[in-house]
């Protein structure tokens, strides 16, 4: 990679989402090309963090690069800690949210 590493990271990236895709690009560099390293890093954010789901390839090269990143047992812990932080556990099991419109009857 010809750049700082620093220069990839994306305007509207968070710092949690920045931490975890700079840790699996630093891991990775000299793994796989640059394009589709940074592809790869955006993919393996949105599998971590978000519960996405992509193709059985994609999903198998992320799994692979993953091991590579020896720090992601202590930001993936540090992510779910500020996750706990920012939703309560009562609203993350989705049991006491209310529907916001009553539901639709037919006549």
């Amino acid at each position: 990679m010809e750049r700082p590493i620093d220069e990839y990271r994306q305007p509207w990236e968070s710092a949690e989402h920045w931490e975890l895709r700079r840790a699996f690009i630093e891991a990775n560099r000299d793994k796989v090309g640059e394009a589709r390293l940074l592809s790869l890093s955006h993919a393996c954010v949105n599998m971590v963090l978000l519960d996405c789901e992509y193709p059985f390839a994609v999903t198998a090269q992320v799994a692979a690069l993953l091991k590579n990143v020896t720090a992601m047992p202590e930001l993936l812990e540090k992510l779910h800690k500020h996750r706990d932080v920012l939703i309560p556990k009562e609203i993350k099991g989705g049991a006491t949210k209310k529907p916001r419109f009553p539901p639709l009857t037919l006549m």
